[in-house]
């Protein structure tokens, strides 16, 4: 009764929080072009926070450089993840080798949750309809708990390239440089839902809001209101770095690999629409074949296909839960235009989700044999705590001087 009372709480809040807002739209379902753009300014310590991991992930990048340089390896090309959204409420079902795929995972699902209920049905003697039904959904939910991945944690929300070779100019004279080799500080390519009308597609007053290809700094890639102030660094292997390069610097086809609508739930084969870790793992594909052989968004695909890739199975647990209930899905999904929840029927029906995530995407490059190495850094919580309680507003003494 407590998990039904805490569920149906929350329900409540995401509703009157939606509800509220000015943009609610009750017609519509997922509309990609409603401009909800007016998220706070990143200030106080979750600034400086921001600020100390891009230094720390720039430094170990450019130490990683060092290192490997000595070793005869021309280290280039990283992956890095960052952590913006928190995902402790959301399990990853186990991958089974990427051979199951999502109607099959559900068939099996049912099956064992079916046996398990026959077997206690048996010995039940309240046979009445409403208990069965319900009884059903409880099971159901035991099979699923018994097929999350406990080592697999979605920790991860976003992913980036990272460049030691790209030089980036200063905005104020185009001239002076602020990243590049000579400076030991690193470009970052990477997705997202970008809240500016891009240029040349304004008519008539109005625009196509459209994903966008970020080119920046580390700071610039960390500078977000991030949930938590660690980062994963994936090292591919040294031709898929040389390919990359090659493929998005000289060659410029980072937006082969771009689709204009933006959805943070996207299906892994649809291609009208695109989240932000699939411009990654769409771009290492092309670059795990040889040279000009990939050159689109639905040919890079077809490589992920014949190569065992499988996107994750997710399932939101506790308070989440309530994200598999129909009309709060239609709810998100009118307040959120960067969140399209109809794309994934199946998290109505069955509590699962399929969604590309960091994970998805290192697992499919180990089982290709693409990654050369992977690493955490974070601040650490002393670090963290230190710069709280530095951004903490100072207190005053009855005789108005300030205490520390």
């Amino acid at each position: 009764m407590k998990t039904k009372a805490l569920l149906s709480l929350t329900s409540f809040f995401v509703v009157a929080s939606i509800l509220s807002q000015p943009a609610f739209a009750k017609e519509v379902m997922c509309d990609l072009e409603q401009d909800r753009c007016s998220q706070s300014a990143l200030k106080g310590a979750a600034a400086d926070k921001s600020i100390f991991l891009a230094d720390q992930v720039n430094q170990e990048l450019e130490d990683l450089y060092q290192k490997n340089l000595a070793l005869g390896k021309d280290t280039k090309v990283v992956l890095v993840a960052r952590r913006g959204q928190n995902t402790k409420k959301f399990k990853i079902l186990k991958d089974n080798g990427a051979k199951e795929d999502l109607a099959a995972l559900v068939k099996r699902l049912q099956d064992e949750s079916q046996i398990i209920f026959e077997e206690r049905n048996r010995y039940d003697y309240d046979r009445s309809h409403g208990n069965q039904i319900l009884r059903k959904g409880e099971i159901l939910g035991e099979a699923l708990e018994n097929n999350f991945d406990k080592d697999d944690k979605l920790k991860y929300s976003h992913l980036g390239i990272a460049f030691r070779n790209k030089v980036l100019f200063s905005p104020a004279d185009g001239k002076t440089p602020i990243t590049g080799p000579d400076l030991g500080k690193w470009t970052f390519y990477h997705l997202l839902y970008s809240c500016d009308p891009p240029e040349g597609l304004k008519e008539e007053g109005e625009y196509i809001k459209k994903s966008h290809i970020f080119k920046g700094t580390v700071h610039s890639f960390f500078f977000d209101h991030l949930h938590a102030y660690t980062a994963q660094i994936i090292v591919p292997t040294q031709s898929i770095q040389n390919a990359l390069e090659d493929m998005i610097l000289n060659k410029r086809q980072s937006y082969n690999f771009q689709q204009d609508h933006y959805n943070a739930a996207a299906k892994f084969q649809d291609l009208t629409q695109q989240n932000s870790n699939q411009f990654v793992l769409e771009a290492v594909a092309a670059a795990s074949r040889p040279e000009g052989e990939i050159k689109s968004r639905s040919a890079a695909i077809n490589v992920l296909e014949k190569t065992g890739y499988s996107a994750s199975k997710i399932a939101p647990t506790g308070m989440m839960s309530v994200l598999t209930v129909g009309w709060i899905q239609k709810l998100v999904s009118n307040m959120m235009p960067t969140m399209c929840l109809k794309t994934q029927p199946d998290l109505k029906k069955h509590g699962i989700a399929e969604i590309v995530t960091s994970n998805s995407v290192l697992n499919w490059m180990k089982r290709n044999n693409l990654v050369d190495q992977v690493f955490e850094t974070g601040l650490g919580e002393d670090l963290e705590d230190e710069l709280e309680r530095l951004n903490r507003k100072p207190r005053q003494n009855q005789n108005g001087y300030r205490k520390n």
